[in-house]
């Protein structure tokens, strides 16, 4: 239950009101080596509180069932979002059963739900905007990873998914503010973002480093500094940006491999992504066997 201990231990803490304990580090740590032991490895909340709206039913059941419910609930609904966006019945189970989404449920982490809503978002764009929109504005529970997607939207000048994209989002932010108060974005931001941001900028060899896909790590791991990882990180994030903007413009281009090389892009623009998130890429891999065996047949 690895990674879904934090979602069943935010959702507990949120549901009994201390949030003070969530989003400080060491009260967190601490209490969850009350009820696990010493032993147990550092865990940290990271998530923007409306994440916290998700994981409080999850809390509520047993953690081993909590897991499994987690780890299949969000693998069909990855599922159903391949589906609705066109994709047939085998290539979304080939998602759903790759690499990165296997890694992503035996460790209880969220890979699958935020590719549901980035690839699925992508696809449904052009034909229903508010399901759309629906879907990108999950993203803000993960911005890092829908870094792509104005600048996606902007290039197929969709504005009715932008605006829906932009209602959801501040539907699914606003909504954690009126159940927890205004107060907890303000310590989220102050407390729990600047925690998050020194996690990433500490030297490489921390556990989850070695996970990570980004050139931002890559360039950690063989010795360069802070300012050069942040540098080459820079680049690549701007080359994702006009690679995503030039396919998705260019209206001779088939809309759905655009969208597979922003899904490939995606984790590459963030200088945050884990290798569970390379779920995006498997999306992108189905997408080009479907384009491929269309042209063959």
């Amino acid at each position: 239950v690895r990674d879904y201990l934090n979602m069943w231990a935010g959702g507990r803490l949120a549901a009994d009101g201390r949030l003070d304990v969530i989003f400080d580090p060491d009260a967190y740590a601490a209490w969850l080596r009350s009820i696990f032991g010493p032993r147990l490895d550092q865990h940290s909340w990271g998530y923007p509180p409306h994440f916290l709206l998700l994981a409080i039913p999850f809390s509520q059941l047993p953690l081993v069932v909590g897991f499994l419910v987690w780890a299949l609930s969000t693998g069909a609904f990855l599922w159903i979002a391949l589906r609705a966006g066109g994709l047939p019945t085998r290539y979304a189970f080939a998602v759903v059963i790759s690499p990165a989404a296997l890694e992503n449920a035996l460790l209880g982490q969220n890979g699958a739900l935020i590719t549901a809503a980035l690839a699925g978002g992508l696809l449904l764009a052009e034909r229903w905007p508010v399901a759309a929109g629906s879907l990108l504005g999950l993203l803000t529970i993960k911005p890092q990873l829908g870094l792509l997607v104005p600048i996606c939207l902007l290039a197929r000048r969709d504005y009715r998914t932008i605006t829906m994209t932009a209602v959801f989002g501040l539907v699914y932010c606003s909504a954690a503010a009126v159940v927890f108060g205004w107060g907890v974005w303000h310590t989220y931001l102050t407390v729990t973002a600047p925690y998050m941001r020194r996690y990433i900028d500490a030297p490489f060899g921390l556990a989850a480093h070695f996970m990570m896909v980004p050139p931002f790590i890559t360039m950690r791991a063989i010795g360069a500094s802070l300012t050069l990882a942040y540098a080459v990180q820079a680049f690549a994030s701007l080359s994702c940006m006009v690679l995503s903007y030039w396919a998705l413009s260019r209206r001779h281009v088939d809309r759905r491999l655009a969208i597979a090389l922003v899904l490939c892009l995606a984790p590459l623009a963030t200088p945050y992504a884990h290798s569970y998130d390379l779920t995006t890429v498997a999306v992108a891999c189905v997408i080009l066997a479907k384009v491929a065996q269309e042209r063959d047949g």
